[in-house]
């Protein structure tokens, strides 16, 4: 039996009701192109943003999964991460380098610069111009990636989202004392001289990194000779330049522990400026990078010190290490949000001092220091309080370097 079909009535004049609006037909115009249309209306579409240079943090999606074509050099870019003005492209086409916003903790490596190598300990004859690098993901050790222009202990490390700095350093004098240089993150190729510090400069720990400056705060300053300095400067990343001088500690002092979120750098402890004093201090002090201007109290750590080394959790800053009369293996932590002062959090595996000190998002790192010129990588965590663990080991003992991390 043949199968029944259905036929539905079609409303000829429905045909004749044409346009852009709701509920007509969209029809051809004279040269077969269809007519302008709302395009925010169109679902399912693969859309793919373009533009002459690469996507910015500001290059808006409409979600996650947009596609950019620089359209000049061909690279690719997908939104991982679409938070207006704070987005995130990864590049997926031949080159490298992602577009995403400044972090203050690093995702993927530690960096060592410079130090003191020698074996036996301080005081220091050998001075060191490795570059070396260790992996956060696992367990292991730091390898030679490339090499500073000159040799020096007391380098202050910073960073660009894609490069790291090694500013400052001993002798405290010309070039090495105001010297700074610049290597890519993901390069072997060796650091470059792009400027100049505002004064000469070591044993300011590390520097304090805001995604569009590094800032370096007090030290050992010169010439002529090696004060307990006070000066603040800072230098752009965006283009090589000198630093210049945007204010001062009120306390000043070297070899203390730096810590920094995303609008402030802090400055905890020190080799104190008072010869009556003479010891740690046990000052926590911050300063603004949304504007220049001098340092102010913030807190106490819980006992002074200096030669400690920092980190900064998102919420936190580290002080760990360092020495009163005797190295010491107290962490210290100190909320950055508000005034407050350190709470003993753990200990690391020894007592040590002039380690260097990086961090991810989860722990804090220190890594070598006196006594010895230690080769261990040691990490404690920023979740919940305790002591440091063994991780791994630097390819060469090292005390007194700089250090930053991506």
């Amino acid at each position: 039996m043949p199968t029944e079909i259905t036929l539905t009535k079609v409303d000829i004049g429905m045909m004749e009701d044409v346009g852009t609006s709701a509920n007509q037909l969209v029809q051809l115009d004279s040269n077969a192109k269809v007519p302008a249309v709302d395009g925010s209306l169109l679902t399912g579409m693969n859309t793919t943003l373009s533009g002459a240079s690469d996507p910015t943090l500001s290059t808006n999606p409409s979600g996650v999964g947009i596609k950019y074509k620089n359209t000049t050099d061909g690279e690719m870019f997908i939104c991982t991460d679409a938070t207006a003005g704070e987005n995130v492209w990864t590049n997926v086409g031949g080159g490298t380098g992602d577009v995403k916003p400044f972090l203050v903790q690093g995702e993927s490596y530690g960096f060592v610069m410079g130090g003191n190598g020698y074996s036996s300990g301080y005081p220091a004859t050998l001075y060191l111009n490795r570059i070396s690098k260790f992996a956060f993901a696992s367990s292991s050790s730091g390898t030679d990636l490339a090499d500073l222009t000159i040799g020096r202990q007391g380098v202050n490390g910073g960073k660009s989202s894609t490069y790291g700095y090694a500013c400052g350093g001993e002798p405290l004098a010309s070039p090495q004392g105001g010297r700074i240089e610049k290597f890519a993150f993901v390069s072997t190729a060796n650091s470059t001289t792009v400027g100049e510090l505002s004064v000469w400069r070591s044993m300011s720990s590390n520097s304090q990194s805001s995604g569009t400056y590094v800032y370096n705060a007090g030290g050992n300053v010169g010439p002529p000779l090696g004060e307990r300095g006070t000066v603040i400067d800072k230098f752009a990343v965006a283009s090589d330049a000198d630093a210049t001088n945007v204010g001062d500690l009120i306390e000043g002092g070297h070899s203390q522990s730096v810590s920094f979120d995303s609008t402030h750098g802090y400055v905890a402890g020190g080799y104190n400026t008072d010869p009556a004093v003479g010891t740690g201090s046990t000052c926590i002090q911050r300063f603004s990078f949304a504007t220049d201007g001098n340092s102010t109290d913030v807190g106490d750590m819980f006992v002074g010190r200096f030669s400690n080394e920092g980190a900064s959790s998102l919420t936190h800053g580290y002080s760990a290490g360092g020495a009163i009369t005797a190295y010491q293996n107290t962490i210290q932590k100190y909320a950055m949000a508000s005034s407050s002062t350190g709470t003993d959090v753990g200990d690391l595996l020894t007592s040590t001092g002039d380690g260097m000190g990086v961090m991810d998002t989860a722990y804090g790192y220190h890594v070598g220091g006196y006594p010895g010129n230690t080769n261990v990588i040691q990490r404690y965590a920023f979740v919940s309080d305790g002591n440091a663990v063994d991780v791994g080991d630097m390819e060469q003992g090292t005390a007194t370097g700089g250090s930053t991390e991506t």
